[in-house]
């Protein structure tokens, strides 16, 4: 049985009531107040099918909005290291072969995360590069997934192999 209210079965009365009913409110209200819906009940199916489609709807629209939060912030975290790397290439000289020091030792800290590859951290500084100002990144291009700020950036030759070495 479902019931409206959090129930338990009182035993002065051999009916189910809400815990806060007292034995003289029951006096005062009609007992359908206290009947189980049952699922067989056409308004009560009603009110539970619109019920399990109003659940299902905000579980989705959840769904999509935790989706859409994690993407700006893993883009705004793929943009600082891209920062943190360019930053680091211009004041100690830092090449390729630190990029790829710190692909390895970022793959072996984190064995179940793809996106710190050495191209991806390349592809990481490029848009630091493209993107110097993080309210662009914050506003505008993290609406965007990853791979389709990759994808923009080497249709407008931001990333070129060039760039990539």
């Amino acid at each position: 049985m479902v019931f409206g209210f959090h129930e338990t079965r009182n035993h002065w009365s051999g009916s189910y009531h809400p815990d806060w009913v007292t034995k003289d409110d029951t006096a005062r209200y009609s007992t359908e107040i206290f009947r189980p819906i049952s699922m067989s009940d056409g308004l009560s199916n009603f009110r539970y099918d619109e019920f399990l489609h109003d659940l299902k709807e905000r579980i989705r629209n959840s769904q999509v909005r935790a989706a859409l939060a994690v993407n700006r912030e893993l883009v705004l975290l793929y943009w600082q290291i891209g920062c943190e790397i360019l930053k680091r290439q211009q004041e100690q000289g830092w090449g390729s072969k630190v990029i790829e020091k710190l692909a390895k030792d970022l793959k072996r800290e984190f064995p179940d995360i793809s996106g710190f590859s050495r191209s991806n951290l390349l592809y990481m500084r490029a848009f630091a590069e493209a993107y110097p100002d993080e309210q662009i990144v914050q506003q505008l291009v993290g609406q965007f997934a990853w791979g389709h700020n990759v994808r923009i950036l080497s249709l407008f030759g931001h990333i070129n192999e060039r760039n990539l070495e």
